[in-house]
């Protein structure tokens, strides 16, 4: 079974963003065309891609799966806290008019994720949360990026006031 999630492929630079889903193996990838131009942001957006992915892995290769996969998705979400608060410090930083729909995003994220709940579930259920989390997650990091943090890098790259593509006016 092959379905394809999301992709964007550049060959000249062997760069791909990839979120598949192959047989029962997903793979995350983070690649250039999620670079929005601040060095820190940039790479807690890696970082976070490499989270996911580690977990996927986890589950599908460590001894203890689930106990192994649990660890990392407690690290992946206090990352994103982290993340966020980095994240919207910066954009207080150079009063980016942003701000607010990505505070907005960030708490539906974190009340979605924190919404998962691991207690008194058979290791196969787990499982089956923890695959419908790292789905969720990989699909909504990557939107996210692309779709909301990449104007920050704009915001700062024109160093003057942008018309917000998506405000609560469009």
């Amino acid at each position: 079974m092959y379905i394809q999630l999301f992709s964007i492929i550049d060959f000249r630079d062997k760069i791909a963003i990839y979120v598949y889903f192959t047989g029962g193996i997903m793979m995350f990838t983070f690649t250039k065309d999620c670079l929005i131009g601040i060095e820190e942001i940039d790479e807690e957006h890696r970082r976070l891609f490499e989270l996911i992915e580690s977990t996927d892995v986890a589950l599908k290769t460590a001894t203890d799966p689930v106990g192994h996969a649990l660890l990392l998705i407690n690290e992946l979400k206090q990352y994103a806290v982290n993340h966020f608060s980095h994240e919207e410090n910066y954009m207080e930083s150079i009063d980016d008019p942003e701000l607010p729909r990505q505070k907005k995003e960030h708490a539906a994220f974190l009340e979605k994720v924190n919404s998962y709940s691991f207690n008194s579930v058979s290791e196969e259920s787990a499982k089956d949360i923890i695959l419908d989390l790292l789905e969720y997650l990989s699909k909504w990091l990557m939107s996210h990026i692309l779709g909301s943090d990449i104007l920050i890098g704009q915001f700062k790259k024109n160093e003057k006031p942008v018309v917000p593509v998506f405000t609560a006016e469009f």
